[in-house]
Formats: structure tokens, C-alpha cells, sequence
């Protein structure tokens, strides 16, 4: 399980070399982590995509994106949600639009607005993997688990955490989950003795 996410130091690795890559793929990818959105519900999000309700700051996942195209749901109804932005995702956000150049999406993959793509994102994290020598699984989804683990490390419950990524099959969310605070639980074990 422990291969599906990225610790501390790897994720800071990771992004220290998309950064310096691309800052718009860099950005992307450290939104990912910030809000455990899949890749084409990030992608496929607009300006008007991104509200206030209830006195915070949201993104609205109501598409996704398919073949560059944004397609009008996304990967299944649960995905249909509101995700509370942090304020680094909302620094993200507007380190993005200051660059956008009047793209229709808030992620372009550069000057010409073009979409986000996967593909390149994967290879290149591929790569990243290969010369930063990690030895765990590194796709564009990784970041969402990371996002899963994280917040099972700061004690959310698992509900909170399944409806936040939208799952509907909570089996991998919950594989993570347990394996965390499993973890976590080894730890309060091997301190009990100094008490």
C-alpha cells in the first residue's frame, strides 16, 4: 500500500522537479495533492468553476476532462461535489490566471492554453521517478492518494475523506486509510514505554 503515495520527502522531491520542469505542470500537480481531484476534474476546471459557499472558497466538480474535451459529468455521480479549497490551492488558482492569457481553463499547459495533459504529465513523472530514484508507483494519481494519506495522518475521519475525493467505491480510500493509521497506531505502540 505504502507504493500508492508519496512521503513528505518524496512529494517535496516530486515537485521541487516539476517546478523546475514546468511551473504550470508543477503547479498542477501540487494542486492535485492540495485537493485530491483527479486529473481530469482539475483539468477540466474554469474560472466560474471556483466559488464561495458558505464562507469558503470551493471548487464546484461538476466535469471532467476527456480527450483535452470537457465533458459535462464526471466519473460518476458521487464525483458530483464540492471540494474546499485551501488557501495554497487558492494561491495555485491565482498564480495560474495571472498567466493565463485568456484560456478558457484554469490549467493550460502553457502560453497557448491548450489543456493539461496527462500523458505528458505521466512521462515526465516517469521520468522524475527514474532520475530521483523512488521507488513507488508515480502517475499523475499518486497525488491523490498522497492527499488521502495525508489527511488519514491528521486524524479526518474516513467518511469526510471518501465524500472530499468523491469515491464510490471507497475500497482503495479505505486500503489507505487503514494502512496509515495502522501505521500510526505501530507508533503509539513502540512510545507507550516512555510514559
Amino acid at each position: 500500500m505504502e507504493e500508492k503515495y508519496f512521503d513528505e520527502e518524496e512529494l517535496n522531491k516530486i515537485l521541487k522537479y516539476m517546478y523546475k520542469r514546468s511551473p504550470h505542470y508543477g503547479r498542477f500537480c501540487e494542486f492535485l495533492y492540495q485537493t485530491g481531484l483527479r486529473f481530469g476534474e482539475a483539468a477540466a476546471l474554469i474560472p466560474n468553476d471556483i466559488i464561495e459557499k458558505e464562507g469558503k472558497q470551493v471548487a464546484v466538480i461538476n466535469s471532467t476532462l476527456v480527450n483535452k474535451k470537457k465533458q459535462p459529468s464526471p466519473k460518476t455521480a458521487k464525483s458530483n461535489r464540492d471540494v474546499t479549497l485551501p488557501k495554497r490551492a487558492l494561491e495555485i488558482i491565482h498564480d495560474e490566471e495571472k498567466e493565463a492569457n485568456g484560456t478558457q481553463f484554469i490549467f493550460s499547459s502553457g502560453r497557448y492554453g491548450y489543456p493539461m495533459n496527462n500523458t505528458t504529465l505521466n512521462d515526465w513523472l516517469r521520468e522524475a521517478k527514474k532520475e530521483l530514484n523512488i521507488q513507488k508507483i508515480t502517475t499523475v494519481h499518486t497525488f491523490r492518494h498522497t492527499h488521502i494519506s495525508k489527511l488519514a495522518e491528521l486524524g479526518v475521519p474516513l467518511y469526510l475523506i471518501q465524500n472530499r475525493v468523491g469515491h464510490k467505491d471507497a475500497t482503495t480510500t479505505k486500503d489507505i486509510y487503514l494502512h496509515v493509521t495502522k501505521k500510526a497506531e505501530q507508533q503509539l505502540d513502540s512510545n507507550l514505554d516512555k510514559l
